[in-house]
């Protein structure tokens, strides 16, 4: 319960981190030039890929970690959650590509932040979820550990 409790504690953060690092390719700190413009691919995406592993990761082994569902509820969950992600993933994306020109790159990046924001609070009430449901099962084990 504590290994889960401390990966618990992350998920909130994470989420929040990767949602930031999403952002990345789209805002340009530096010049235009071909160096500049390499260094930002380079730093964007492994910034954006090394956030979004350490968040699966974590997902990942906080489910494992959840004693009282069966292996074929975490499974279950587990590929519901991809199912989700590319529904959503191409949802998103067509309504990106049927309402932004390729030359309104400031509306674009305007979408981009609110969907980043969406998602942050998205991971945010997970967490506050998550510390409920770990608040109640110490409660419950605090319970159980006195009356014995």
């Amino acid at each position: 319960t504590r290994d889960f409790r401390g990966r618990a504690v992350m998920i909130g953060a994470a989420g929040c981190i990767l949602s930031l690092c999403f952002l990345t390719p789209f805002f340009r700190l530096f010049g235009n030039s071909s160096t500049n413009s390499l260094l930002h691919f380079v730093c964007s995406m492994t910034l954006y890929d090394t956030m979004y592993s350490f968040v699966v990761i974590l997902m990942g082994s906080i489910v494992t970690d959840d004693h009282t569902m069966s292996d074929s509820d975490r499974v279950q969950f587990m590929a519901s959650g991809k199912a989700v992600n590319l529904f959503v993933g191409l949802i998103v994306a067509r309504f990106g590509l049927v309402v932004f020109e390729m030359n309104d790159m400031e509306h674009f990046q305007l979408f981009l932040l609110v969907l980043a924001i969406i998602v942050c609070v998205m991971f945010v009430i997970a967490q506050i979820m998550m510390d409920d449901v770990i608040g109640i099962a110490a409660q419950t084990n605090n319970g159980s550990s006195t009356s014995t």
